[in-house]
């Protein structure tokens, strides 16, 4: 059973009560360190390297910063949380093995991936090689094709390139980007004006939820730079998790799932969220179709909302 907020998992063969957990350390963004019985170590499983780097270290900084809360009250079960990276370079092989390494150490529970697979494809079956430094060609075949749109299927940095070749190139189609590409990292590929041009689904920034100023001031002030694209998600994740591993009294599978099947109305930066059984997907999915700002920032597409009647 997999609990998807999205960003927390909690797999019943996986959630550990263990007896040895890691400590703290004076790190922001790294909270791993010496092994002591008074921490509950969480793990939180992102890409912390390679071209997803900046959607990783945001995940890892909102969870960071749960915890640092969490901890300055008091903590989860009368210990402190502490956040251990796994690091799975949006590499299915290479997370399976840091998770299982990291696992194996003793985890009580684990936030993320992101990544549900790491294949990449453009729509009208044209595939593209992740890593390139442009995307003319695969633009121009599909373009070539008379298509209404054009919708991009990739994460963010390849996402942001075909954006913007499609932007420079004049390409008819209109754009839209798959909720893989939503990181502030796509307009930084793109560029603002091309951004301006593709929407993309996503979710709210961090500054459109409800009562989200107090915290974004807050993370800025801890590590200097604005909350990634889904540091709000990791944020409520750990909050969450260590709120029913209170319920439940500790870490123990079927005690703790059975706490989060029960979640219903917890409220976090990330507004309402309830799970659905027996997928364990939140609800409701806080999925938009969000837009660049002339600042180069999302938020939700005012259009969008207003046809769908979405709100939050």
């Amino acid at each position: 059973m997999q609990f998807v907020l999205p960003g927390v998992t909690v797999m019943s063969a996986l959630v550990l009560c263990a007896p040895l957990l890691v400590g703290c350390s004076s790190t922001g963004d790294s909270t791993e360190g010496t092994t002591t019985s008074n921490t509950i170590r969480i793990g939180l499983e992102a890409p912390l390297t390679g071209s997803q780097r900046e959607l990783g270290v945001g995940m890892l900084r909102g969870a960071s910063m749960a915890a640092v809360e969490i901890n300055a009250a008091g903590g989860t079960l009368g210990k402190k949380i502490v956040i251990v990276p796994i690091d799975d370079q949006a590499d299915p092989e290479i997370g399976a093995a840091a998770a299982a390494k990291a696992i194996t150490s003793g985890l009580d529970g684990i936030v993320g991936p992101y990544n549900s697979s790491v294949g990449i494809s453009l729509t009208l079956s044209e595939p593209i090689t992740p890593g390139a430094t442009s995307y003319a060609s695969t633009v121009a075949t599909v373009a070539a094709t008379k298509p209404d749109l054009m919708y991009i299927v990739t994460f963010f940095p390849e996402g942001g390139l075909i954006a913007r070749e499609m932007f420079d190139s004049r390409t008819p189609a209109r754009c839209l980007a798959d909720k893989g590409a939503y990181d502030n990292g796509f307009i930084t590929a793109a560029g603002i004006t091309a951004a301006r041009h593709c929407p993309i689904v996503g979710v709210p920034a961090p500054g459109d939820f409800t009562n989200s100023a107090a915290r974004v001031a807050t993370f800025r002030k801890l590590y200097s730079a604005a909350p990634g694209s889904w540091s709000r998600f990791t944020y409520d994740s750990v909050k969450l998790l260590a709120e029913k591993a209170e319920e439940a009294g500790g870490f123990s599978a079927e005690p703790l799932t059975a706490a989060l099947e029960a979640t219903s109305g917890w409220t976090g930066w990330t507004g309402s969220v309830a799970f659905e059984m027996p997928t364990g997907n939140r609800t409701p999915a806080p999925v938009t179709v969000d837009i660049t700002d002339a600042k180069g920032a999302f938020h939700v597409d005012a259009d969008w909302m207003t046809a769908t009647g979405f709100a939050f």
